[in-house]
Parts: C-alpha cells; sequence; structure tokens
C-alpha cells in the first residue's frame, strides 16, 4: 500500500508543520486530489481518521477535486487570500 504510506507521510508532516496552528482553531481545511483507485480515497479517510483519534480537538475538513481542477482552485484560493491548510495534487500532464 505506498498511496497509504504516503498518505500517513503527508498528514504526519502536515500534522508536525500546523500542530501549534490546529490547536487554537480546532479545525484544518485540508484539500486533496480525489484518487484514480478506491483504495487511495480509502487510505486518505483512515490517515484522517487516525489523525483525529490522536488530535481529539482538530477535525479534519475535507474536499476532494478532481486532478485538472487543484492547481487553478489553489491559484484561485491563493489569489483570494484564503487557501487551505493543507493541499495536495499531482500532476499528469508532460511537457
Amino acid at each position: 500500500m505506498k498511496i497509504k504510506t504516503v498518505a500517513l507521510a503527508a498528514f504526519a508532516v502536515a500534522g508536525l508543520l500546523t500542530g501549534a496552528q490546529a490547536s487554537a482553531q480546532e479545525k484544518l481545511t485540508v484539500w486533496w486530489v480525489k484518487g484514480f483507485y478506491k483504495a487511495e480515497d480509502d487510505a486518505l479517510f483512515a490517515a484522517i481518521k487516525k489523525y483525529e483519534a490522536k488530535n481529539k480537538n482538530v477535525k479534519i475538513e475535507l474536499s476532494q477535486y478532481p486532478i485538472q481542477d487543484m492547481i487553478p482552485k489553489t491559484v484561485a484560493a491563493l489569489d483570494a487570500g484564503s487557501p487551505p491548510d493543507v493541499a495536495y495534487g499531482d500532476s499528469s500532464t508532460s511537457r
């Protein structure tokens, strides 16, 4: 389950980076690319559940988007000054 390992690692890093901020705000907004396989999404949901179990005062607000929407949505959120706390998307384009 390589995807599960990646998802857990990403949330561990996000938790370390936003730990102090998360405990103060009690909610983390996460934008994540929609998985190609069901197992990818299942691993993400399990990582969120595990994170919330360890950090009982933090609720993860997850939004999943198709891969082609992640960059435009993230750029628009940055321009508007309201980016999510954590965003992950990968690119499948080649040049």
